[in-house]
């Protein structure tokens, strides 16, 4: 009990850390690095994995679509089917949220992208790409050293991520 106020008064404060143990009831199937691969996908692959529960037809042809521009993402797919529909949605609602937030940042309001891009990093603590943009609005708005540590934990979660490395080269730039 004491945990969860804890994590209450954290989000209240703005941090956007979840503590271990709401961190551990996520994605619990997957390791890391499975769960950085599940977390950047369009929104519509997750709608087709939950529909895929129910219309297995339907959700296939959304799928399809996805594998024909993709191949790779069968791997990543594949992955999706053993994961909760609540685990699905959440995914969902962080890569939407982050769309959110950089198109916020890209019409110029940095106030609100920065609220967005920190929502989505808390629906999905392995969202690299959601760590990214949120550093780098972070650093638009003035405080460079917040938005490289930020931007290193998108590296941390994903090495290879070069959007992340591109950004944070131009950061340190700065």
């Amino acid at each position: 009990m004491k945990k969860q106020k804890t994590t209450q008064k954290e989000r209240k404060k703005g941090n956007i850390t979840m503590n271990e143990n709401e961190d551990s009831r996520f994605l619990i199937s997957l390791n890391t690095k499975e769960k950085v691969a599940v977390s950047n996908l369009n929104p519509n692959i997750y709608l087709a994995a939950i529909m895929q529960k129910e219309n297995a037809v339907a959700a296939a042809r959304i799928i399809n679509i996805y594998l024909m521009k993709d191949p790779k993402l069968d791997k990543i797919l594949k992955l999706l089917e053993g994961l909760s529909t609540s685990e699905l949605q959440q995914l969902g609602l962080s890569v939407h949220t982050a769309h959110e937030g950089v198109k916020a940042y890209s019409m110029g309001n940095l106030i609100e992208a920065k609220k967005r891009l920190e929502k989505a990093c808390q629906h999905n603590p392995y969202n690299a790409d959601a760590w990214c943009s949120l550093g780098v609005v972070i650093a638009k708005a003035g405080d460079h050293k917040e938005g490289v540590k930020i931007i290193k934990k998108a590296i941390s979660l994903d090495p290879d991520n070069q959007s992340a490395r591109d950004s944070l080269s131009a950061i340190q730039q700065y």
